[in-house]
């Protein structure tokens, strides 16, 4: 049997293998970019930050409610780095005019075409694909380690079109702009948004 080794790949847009690299070389894996063959030019990536969780929850709703509309056969994710913060998103979500589109905990399928909406820890992710994903309170992915790199790239290229990381806004409290590297912060940059802000990936 001759076997073809596949040079290109179709899946996920040049935006997301760009920044999914970046995580991916900290991870010591091959890039994906350089083989992409994904045709849709508006595949975007997204940093978001916001004053806290609320915030987080309450556009995570919104660009959801975009999203159903522009892709109305197509799964789409939420996930978060701990198991509180799934179980926060979901009760949010649950709890807003988005309910009946939640898909049931643990199930990544439904009979009934409104359920798109899959909630997931990052763990929970690997092998499934969506449309876009919301990666929400990526502030609690720190002290990355081996395995946890390879989670936060795995997370990054679950999506074919729409990335969109949220995290709450550290700041500086002397010149009121915001800093991840300032040692003087309450909260300490989670290392994620360190490999990333160190990139060309990262809006200025």
């Amino acid at each position: 049997m001759k076997v073809i080794e596949l040079k290109t790949h179709y899946r996920i847009g040049h935006e997301i293998c760009r920044v999914a690299d970046v995580v991916g070389k900290a991870a010591g894996l091959a890039p994906i970019e350089d083989d992409c063959n994904y045709k849709d030019a508006e595949a975007k990536v997204h940093f978001i930050q916001c004053a806290d969780d609320d915030e987080q929850a309450a556009r995570i709703i919104e660009g959801l409610k975009i999203q159903l509309t522009a892709y109305p056969e197509d799964l789409l994710a939420v996930a978060a780095p701990r198991i509180a913060d799934r179980e926060f998103l979901r009760e949010r979500l649950e709890a807003s005019e988005l309910s009946p589109f939640v898909l049931p905990h643990r199930e990544s399928g439904s009979d009934d075409p409104n359920q798109r909406i899959y909630i997931a820890h990052l763990y929970e992710i690997k092998g499934l694909e969506f449309r876009t994903i919301h990666l929400g309170l990526m502030q609690h992915l720190h002290k990355l380690r081996e395995n946890q790199k390879r989670i936060a790239y795995t997370a990054i290229t679950r999506a074919k079109t729409t990335v969109s990381i949220y995290f709450v806004t550290i700041q500086h409290r002397v010149c009121g702009r915001v800093s991840l590297h300032d040692p003087r912060l309450r909260h300490p940059a989670p290392d994620l948004l360190l490999i990333l802000r160190g990139s060309s990936v990262f809006p200025s």
